[in-house]
């Protein structure tokens, strides 16, 4: 729900170099005969190769003209990662499971989120100085916690949400716009390996614009007799957006948040039967709770803004 700015000039430099030294040299190492690989992995390679720098730091649109190319190549693997055996089931695939190894090791993620020297993933979360999940906007980003050493120390990086999951496409596992910092929530609960379709819209994808409304069921009048329990809040995501919202559950989500939408309504009540000396004090941002203009610093600021403009706050 909130859209992302794009990575600055600098940080895809960066991006570029670390991941792209990492690919050459497991690229490198990787040659030929195949032995043990589907046959298709020859063409594979050179689509991964000839796609290098797109993988790692194109833009969305380039993320899925990928997708397209490796499926028009490697459709056995596409298949194979979508309906893949469970480990304990003694079905899986000699040759596929030795592709999706190399995979994995040509794009490590898990190096990548190594905070040692030089560009990972602490660095790169930091860069966009991010503190509010960009899928639900309800939640602060959650913070990873290691212990080490005793008191436990939290090391200060929130999830990264593989947009388009590694586990069907582990050639985007370190693509920089398939990395987005979110809540734990949005990511383990909600999301998990799901994979979203195409036309749904991406936080980076800054060709669709963010529109989400939200909207009241019961009277905002005489609020102070009206309960959260009795306020309604409905999400509605327009166009495109509402498979976004739908993905991410975001109307059952939302109304558990009422009790805060209630709120504001009632400093706007009390504002409007105040005289008019009260009246001229009380401005927006006491009703909403902060500077209109840091809405989507603050969490559930696009909705309380939306809502405060239909009710003539702003």
């Amino acid at each position: 729900m909130l859209k992302l700015k794009v990575a600055s000039p600098d940080v895809a430099k960066q991006h570029l170099e670390t991941l792209g030294k990492r690919f050459d040299e497991a690229m490198s190492a990787w040659k030929s005969p195949f032995a043990g690989y589907p046959p298709f992995t020859s063409d594979l390679k050179r689509v991964l190769q000839s796609e290098r720098d797109f993988i790692l730091v194109g833009d969305v649109s380039r993320l899925h003209k990928v997708v397209q190319q490796v499926k028009h190549k490697a459709g056995p693997l596409d298949h194979y990662l979508r309906n893949r055996p469970s480990a304990k089931s003694g079905v899986r695939q000699a040759d596929m499971e030795k592709l999706i190894t190399k995979l994995g090791e040509i794009f490590d993620y898990s190096k990548f989120i190594y905070k040692g020297v030089g560009w990972n993933a602490y660095k790169l979360v930091g860069s966009y100085s991010l503190r509010i999940c960009p899928y639900c906007h309800l939640h602060h980003v959650n913070y990873h916690s290691q212990k080490a050493g005793d008191p436990k120390k939290l090391e200060l990086r929130p999830p990264l949400d593989h947009f388009l999951p590694k586990s069907i496409y582990p050639y985007l596992a370190v693509s920089l716009y398939n990395l987005v910092p979110s809540c734990h929530q949005c990511n383990s609960s909600i999301k998990g390996d799901e994979d979203p379709s195409e036309t749904m819209p991406h936080p980076f994808d800054t060709s669709v614009a963010l529109d989400m409304s939200f909207t009241l069921k019961g009277s905002p009048l005489g609020i102070a007799g009206v309960t959260h329990e009795e306020l309604g809040l409905t999400v509605t995501g327009n166009s495109t957006w509402d498979e976004f919202a739908t993905f991410f559950h975001l109307q059952e989500r939302y109304q558990w948040y009422a009790p805060e939408v209630t709120d504001m309504l009632k400093r706007k009540q009390f504002r409007d039967e105040s005289d008019t000396v009260v009246q001229s004090l009380m401005r927006a941002d006491f009703i909403l709770g902060f500077d209109p203009l840091d809405y989507e610093k603050r969490a559930l600021g696009i909705c309380l803004r939306d809502i405060a403009r239909r009710q003539g706050v702003l």
